[in-house]
């Protein structure tokens, strides 16, 4: 850095010093603050230690002056006026790059997606919904099967155990262990067959309850609750 010191500057700050102020916290602020490279602020400093220091400074007279030029916010009084230092260049820092996202990942998301949010209430798609984007997508038939497929070839294929698990961290309730804590109760089933065959228009609540039959009345928690519990059971996709 004082390579960069002009002969202004060493006319004032004499040799044996320098490496001395180079050690202190001062002048690593100052020049963390304020361009070291220009010579309009090398010679502002020789001017400022010249008039405010005199012949014959210490180290600690320079950390001092130092000290009151940071507080200062750069700004100084040489002669009755006022001087501003230069601040560093800002550096403009480069865009991280996009990494690229192959398609299958994007098609995987938009799957797990729609079988979070892509019914047409709003919440997980019915079967008819779910048999319909499995008969105009091949990528969602494999993506629907490859959490059962994959419980089979855990054991022998790394692969498939890794894109099941990733299938399940979008999806737990269609992991083995959480399909088994689910017992399947004659209510249960009966549910899963209304929400098959029923249109989707007639899973939205009206009046403050979902009627799926006369004698089957569902308030929205209640019919949310079923329908968690009949796809952790595999009895709805």
């Amino acid at each position: 850095m004082f390579n960069d010191v002009d002969e202004n500057l060493e006319y004032v700050i004499r040799k044996e010093r320098i490496l001395a102020l180079r050690e202190t916290d001062e002048w690593a602020e100052f020049v963390e603050r304020f361009d070291a490279k220009s010579d309009s602020n090398l010679s502002l400093l020789a001017e400022l230690f010249e008039e405010k220091l005199g012949d014959d400074p210490s180290v600690e007279d320079y950390q001092r002056l130092l000290r009151n030029v940071l507080l200062a916010g750069g700004v100084v009084r040489i002669g009755g006026t006022q001087y501003e230092f230069e601040p560093v260049p800002e550096t403009e820092q480069s865009p991280e790059p996009e990494v690229p996202v192959h398609r299958g990942q994007e098609m995987w998301r938009e799957h797990a997606e729609f079988m979070r949010t892509g019914g047409n209430n709003g919440g997980p798609p019915s079967m008819d919904e779910v048999r319909e984007r499995k008969r105009t997508s091949a990528s969602f038939r494999a993506y629907v099967t490859q959490a059962y497929q994959a419980e089979s070839d855990l054991l022998t294929n790394p692969v498939a155990k890794a894109e099941a698990e990733a299938l399940w961290s979008v999806n737990p309730h269609l992991r083995p262990e959480q399909q088994q804590k689910v017992a399947v109760t004659e209510e249960l089933m009966r549910f899963a067959k209304f929400y098959r065959e029923l249109p989707t228009d007639r899973l939205k609540p009206r009046g403050g309850y979902i009627e799926l039959s006369p004698e089957f009345r569902l308030t929205k928690e209640q019919f949310d609750r079923l329908v968690e519990k009949s796809t952790a059971a595999g009895l709805i996709a």
